[in-house]
């Protein structure tokens, strides 16, 4: 820390200007450190604090910074006791309660226990941050009573680095920390997961805001845990809940992959041994698109999940959702599941790709179904399918609906073929190569009509020609 007085001299000026990041000990600037400071009281205690220390008090300096950590804490209490938080509203009564007796003891008692509290209690702080604080606390005590050392002491003196390294942790650990705890954050999680209120879209910004930008990292852990584990087995069964967890769980991976990945490995190597049939069958949509969940549940645990997918019922493979996030990333395993999709029936595959599952695993089995058209009404409900699983096609894929439309009057003289097409375009058009072909194919279309058919023509797909040149 020498290195950091060398560069950043202490200045006599309030404001103590340093660079953003002192390359040397990466500690804060003053002015950043004062910015993240959440309230305008807990801001205007930092900068008296740092008033005394430009002066070079440092010992009123380490006794200021200490009563921001006290007065911020109890602040914090006091917004969660006014939630209606019962641990909180007991322990703001016995604050409240001491300062109108004007019970000195009982304040001291209850700001010796205050970090132990934010610690465990309510989770405010992580164990390396509470014992930061301790050692900022007991270097108050040394500064605010020198009374208490022995004579034979050298009288106690706190350098300007240590000042700055604790007004860099009562920053960040305490006055930039919003008033909320681990625990409330977790129940939010479930309590949101229940609700009318879950967003479709734009999860990852949605888990960003509302959870993980409040949430230190081992409470982003303790949410991640419980969206894989609701994942795998739903409270109550509520399939509703499963699939939003595996839905957070996802986009969990856009914010921090490597913590949602750590999270697996802890949950599944827990689990490992205590697998059943459906829980596999679940982790299959759940977590199968992760290499590492075949890794931690083994070889033992793949070979049933290949047996599963292979021997059970499509009915069930539904239910428990196992093609809720696609192909397992287990090459073995991808191929059974291709098997099982294929499996679905006309019927089950109409309603299986309405869901919010990936797309492109329909594809094969749809282009089935299109091939396969002997009626306008099967026409009509092969387009609609194509239409659905549009997101997942390749151009490979759009010859092959273009190829069964120009030879297959079933297809494009079904009735609402011409506006199901014009969707179709619109939505696969962006693909490279993917407008020449539809040019191609409507073209061709309308060379083979004998006679000619007028633009106003129902079946002249002039729409869908209009589509192609928007």
């Amino acid at each position: 820390m020498d290195s950091t007085s060398q560069t950043h001299p202490v200045e006599p000026t309030p404001t103590l200007r340093c660079a953003a990041r002192c390359q040397d000990c990466s500690v804060r600037s003053i002015e950043d450190l004062t910015d993240a400071i959440r309230t305008p009281a807990g801001r205007a205690r930092f900068r008296e604090a740092m008033q005394a220390y430009s002066a070079g008090a440092n010992r009123a300096a380490t006794i200021l910074l200490w009563t921001s950590v006290m007065q911020d804490l109890t602040d914090k209490l006091r917004v969660l006791a006014d939630a209606g938080d019962g641990a909180a509203t007991s322990a703001i009564a016995v604050v409240d309660a001491a300062r109108v007796s004007q019970d000195v003891r009982a304040m001291q008692n209850f700001e010796n226990g205050l970090l132990d509290r934010a610690r465990g209690e309510f989770e405010f702080l992580t164990a390396r941050e509470a014992e930061e604080l301790r050692r900022l606390g007991d270097d108050r005590n040394l500064c605010a009573h020198p009374s208490f050392q022995s004579d034979s002491d050298d009288p106690f003196e706190i350098s300007a680095e240590q000042v700055r390294a604790y007004a860099r942790t009562v920053v960040e650990a305490v006055l930039s920390q919003p008033p909320i705890v681990g625990k409330a954050l977790v129940e939010r999680f479930i309590a949101d997961t229940k609700s009318g209120s879950w967003p479709d879209e734009d999860l990852a910004d949605f888990l960003r805001t509302r959870y993980f930008d409040r949430a230190r990292s081992g409470v982003m852990r303790n949410i991640i845990e419980v969206a894989v584990k609701a994942a795998i087995r739903p409270p109550d069964g509520d399939n509703q809940v499963a699939g939003r967890c595996v839905a957070a769980t996802k986009a969990a991976t856009e914010i921090n992959a490597d913590l949602v990945l750590a999270v697996l490995g802890s949950v599944l190597t827990k689990w490992r041994d205590h697998m059943s049939d459906t829980d596999l069958l679940r982790a299959v949509g759940a977590i199968g698109p992760y290499k590492s969940t075949w890794e931690q549940l083994g070889s033992e645990n793949v070979a049933r999940v290949r047996t599963l997918l292979g021997s059970a019922a499509v009915e069930t493979l539904i239910e428990e959702r196992a093609f809720a996030s696609g192909p397992p990333a287990d090459a073995a395993l991808a191929a059974t599941y291709a098997n099982a999709v294929a499996r679905l029936s006309d019927e089950q595959l109409e309603i299986m790709v309405r869901k919010p599952y990936p797309q492109a695993q329909w594809v094969p089995r749809v282009l089935d179904v299109v091939r396969a058209v002997g009626s306008w009404r099967g026409g009509e409900r092969a387009m609609r399918m194509v239409l659905q699983v549009s997101d997942g096609l390749s151009l490979d894929d759009v010859s092959v609906v273009a190829a069964e439309f120009l030879k297959n009057d079933q297809i494009h003289r079904a009735g609402d073929v011409p506006q199901l097409m014009e969707n179709l375009i619109t939505q696969t058009i962006r693909l490279p190569g993917a407008r020449d072909l539809w040019n191609a194919t409507l073209d061709a279309y309308a060379g083979g009509q004998d006679p000619p058919l007028e633009d106003d023509d129902w079946y002249s797909y002039s729409e869908a020609r209009a589509a192609l040149h928007r």
